[in-house]
């Protein structure tokens, strides 16, 4: 039975971007402001890396309207697939985040939609 039907990859197959998008900095002029936003964002990005052994993965942020700038970095980036989390705001936890409505909308790739861990 391949990987893929028994619901794992195999990471030589699979190359992972971790992309977070800032969207409380929308205009990054100063490239000095820019690269601030990008090292202090970047340690959660790693984090997440880490418990990726043996994938290639590499990290990126973002600047922008969250959706739009996900789907212009996946159709840049050649990506096949985009999996993201559906929001988890309270009193709208039942619903699928606007992000995620606008990417399954407009994406040219898979979308994969998860939900979060429960907070407890």
């Amino acid at each position: 039975m391949s990987t893929a039907r028994q619901g794992t990859f195999c990471p030589k197959e699979v190359n992972i971007t971790l992309l977070t998008v800032r969207e409380d900095y929308k205009s990054p002029e100063a490239l000095y402001e820019t690269e601030k936003v990008v090292k202090e964002t970047l340690p959660m990005l790693e984090s997440a890396a880490k418990r990726l052994v043996g994938y290639s993965v590499k990290e990126h942020v973002g600047f922008g309207q969250a959706g739009e700038t996900i789907l212009e970095y996946a159709e840049s980036n050649g990506m096949d697939t985009i999996i993201i989390s559906r929001a988890t705001h309270s009193g709208w936890s039942m619903f699928v985040g606007s992000v995620a409505v606008h990417i399954v909308k407009y994406a040219k790739c898979i979308v994969i939609i998860v939900p979060e861990k429960e907070k407890k």
